[in-house]
């Protein structure tokens, strides 16, 4: 273990960063895993520094993208493999930066990345993770995938620009050479780690089907879930993919905290089908290097209080590279210039954002909690998505570019206090996946149904009382696509007809001039021709949304409520965000003392009543369990708790250059805390809370404090 103090949860993985680099005192924040970037040769030493150190080590290496020219020119294999890399329409290549293109998934890339991932095993990696299977949809143009296309289809290559047949068909393939990439790939590793008796994990790092249709690439995802060799995921959110621009009410902008919510809810499908281990990641800063620490701080709370939405999940990377947050220089502040003045002077992480990072993480390896209840937001509504999505998002496109058929339901429920879950249609027919939702809401305008099973499923979920909501105009060019539903029993001029058909409807049922509710069995059906997108578009969207929502919750004889936050308490922790809303009325107010985990100071407050936008992480003080006398929070790794007579006694570690605050739960009021001689600890007592807030230096080899209390 090193110079490192022992921690028992080193040996369970709750929390964990992506790094390049070796080991650094600067970047020891004190995670249970680190994942290790890259499989060059430099490997080892850099795995062996983190090990070393008393970490968890894991590697992680790109399958669609990396530093792979040795592949590329040939010097592998002996034979050129350019002919591989992604094309556009124009004959461009798509690079990730210089030479590190996107490929085209062949099996001799397969193997190639199979080759290079176990120098991983090699030395010494607990888990592997070949991040982002991504086929950019404005490809399928190389020499490469022509000849995918031919062998697949067994015809000559069609340019997917032609037609929405011709589109469709490239993304399938696209879908499907991915899917059998991956699959090759952790295969071969896995007999490679069984060979040498090795135990080794390999997981899928993938952002969502929601931001890879919105950005328009092609990525397996849902079938991720039914790899045999795969043993869980990364789910990559941050403010980077979450930030996106959405349309709502009319007006297009950021609403960071909703998507990436809808986000980590599409990951969390995954894991719910396959009880395969899911991280949900959040980045402190993000890709793009000229915000401010200011755009980075709050976009930052948004994804996690987005992911901690998702209890059933409790893993979690904290950063993706330490080293451009703890070392890196951004703006302080978002002030416009005026053109004529200097550039804004940049400057290191700004020393309280440090804190609150470290006080996070740490909170995070505490969020396997068995009480967790919902304080505000109706639950069992969902929004039916398919991979399909990914689809129909470059020439010809069918809908809006904004995605309104999803966002134009789901912010409205969102903003109304609602934790509306994406629900994976490819997933429907699996034995009770859809029994959670009492109403689904379901378009095909961005999205076509993966086969006849997810329609049967509907059917038997409406027969058991379920309420469908089905929104969309006929006409989507995509219905014509020479896909399942064309060949099914006597053909269908559309997917819809087929679902109104299977639920034991007349295809062409009306909508109805009324409440266009249809009975069906014990459950029913709420149709409306209209385009879920005119929703997005509109001034009055939300409220149509909501009262179609109303008539699907009246019809399951169930009471509907909004509310103006969601939020969740798992164990002593309270995760809420303050929403639209819909009332006029006063907002709710949450009693405590809670301790606010989003504030460096680590404040003891009575309660709190949140405004639209506000994002609050908080620790309620009469819900930690344990001891009295105990460490409640802190900007730092604790060990060792124990009172002995009259000194409370705890170890603290942390990265360097960092200051660690720390609220302690005491029994009697303190007289004296005592730290080593070289450095300096301020202490701060609140009778009301019976609770001590210390400030200290970290150090990454661990201080000791003690706490003498009594008269």
């Amino acid at each position: 273990m090193g110079d490192r103090p022992y921690d028992p949860r080193q040996t369970r993985e709750r929390t964990s960063m992506q790094t390049g680099a070796g080991y650094a005192t600067d970047l020891d924040v004190g995670v249970d895993v680190v994942m290790v970037y890259g499989v060059d040769p430099s490997l080892p030493e850099r795995l062996r520094s983190w090990s070393d150190q008393g970490y968890i080590c894991h590697c992680m290496t790109g399958i669609a993208w990396g530093e792979y020219q040795d592949y590329l020119y040939g010097r592998w294999d002996g034979i050129n493999h350019e002919d591989e890399v992604q094309m556009d329409r124009e004959g461009r290549r798509i690079s990730h930066g210089g030479d590190v293109y996107y490929m085209c998934p062949t099996e001799s890339f397969a193997e190639f990345i199979a080759e290079r991932a176990q120098r991983a095993i090699d030395a010494g990696a607990q888990a592997i993770h070949l991040e982002e299977p991504e086929f950019w949809a404005r490809a399928g143009y190389s020499e490469a995938f022509k000849r995918a296309w031919a062998e697949y289809y067994g015809e000559s290559w069609v340019p997917p620009h032609e037609s929405p047949d011709a589109r469709f068909r490239a993304s399938k393939l696209m879908y499907d050479l991915y899917c059998r990439a991956v699959a090759r790939v952790l295969s071969r590793l896995r007999t490679y780690a069984d060979e040498r008796s090795v135990d080794i994990r390999l997981y899928i790092p993938t952002h969502s089907v929601l931001n890879y249709a919105r950005w328009g690439i092609v990525s397996p995802e849902s079938s991720l879930a039914h790899l045999e060799d795969c043993d869980g995921y990364v789910a990559q959110v941050w403010t980077g993919t979450a930030r996106v621009p959405n349309v709502y009410r009319g007006e297009i902008a950021e609403r960071t905290f909703e998507t990436a919510f809808l986000e980590y809810g599409a990951l969390a499908n995954l894991t719910r089908v396959s009880g395969q281990r899911m991280w949900l990641l959040s980045d402190p800063i993000e890709d793009n290097p000229d915000r401010s620490w200011r755009d980075y701080r709050e976009n930052w709370h948004s994804t996690v209080i987005a992911k901690l939405l998702w209890p059933e999940i409790w893993r979690y990377e904290t950063m993706p590279w330490p080293e451009r947050i703890l070392r890196g220089a951004y703006r302080e502040d978002d002030e416009p210039s005026t053109g004529s003045e200097p550039a804004r002077e940049r400057m290191e992480i700004p020393p309280g954002y440090a804190t609150e990072l470290l006080i996070a993480a740490n909170a995070l390896t505490d969020m396997r909690q068995e009480r967790v209840e919902w304080i505000s937001g109706l639950q069992g509504c969902g929004i039916l998505i398919s991979d399909t999505m990914m689809f129909q998002r470059e020439d010809p496109m069918s809908s809006d570019p904004a995605m309104g058929f999803f966002y134009g339901l789901a912010l409205p429920l969102l903003e109304a206090g609602i934790p509306v879950q994406p629900v994976q249609l490819e997933f429907a027919h699996l034995p009770q996946y859809l029994d959670q939702y009492e109403v689904l809401f379901l378009s095909y305008e961005g999205q076509k149904p993966p086969s006849a099973a997810c329609h049967e499923a509907l059917r038997d979920w409406v027969h058991a009382g379920g309420v469908l909501v089905y929104l969309a105009e006929d006409g989507d060019p995509y219905e014509g696509v020479l896909e399942w539903w064309h060949a099914e029993g006597p053909g269908y001029a559309s997917p819809r007809e087929h679902l109104f058909e299977t639920l034991g409807l007349h295809p062409e049922a009306h909508p109805g001039s009324g409440s266009g509710t249809h009975r069906v069995r014990a459950g029913g059906l709420v149709y409306q021709r209209v385009s879920p997108s005119s929703f997005a578009h509109s001034p009055d969207g939300p409220e149509r949304v909501l009262r179609l929502t109303r008539q699907a919750y009246r019809r399951r004889n169930l009471r509907f409520e909004t509310s103006s936050q969601i939020a969740l308490q798992r164990g002593p922790y309270v995760i809420a965000a303050g929403v639209e809303g819909v009332d006029a009325g006063e907002r709710l107010e949450m009693k405590g003392p809670f301790i606010d985990l989003f504030d460096p100071e680590l404040p003891v407050i009575d309660g709190v009543k949140l405004l639209p936008g506000e994002r609050r992480l908080l620790q309620r003080i009469d819900a930690v369990d344990g001891p009295t006398d105990r460490v409640l929070c802190a900007g730092s790794r604790v060990y060792d708790q124990r009172r002995e007579g009259d000194v409370f006694r705890f170890t603290a570690s942390g990265p360097a250059g960092t200051i660690a605050t720390t609220r302690v739960r005491l029994s009697d009021r303190p007289r004296t805390v005592e730290i080593d001689q070289e450095h300096h600890v301020e202490a701060r007592w609140q009778s009301a809370s019976k609770t001590l807030c210390l400030r200290h230096p970290n150090v990454p080899t661990g201080i000791d404090i003690l706490i003498h209390l009594g008269a």
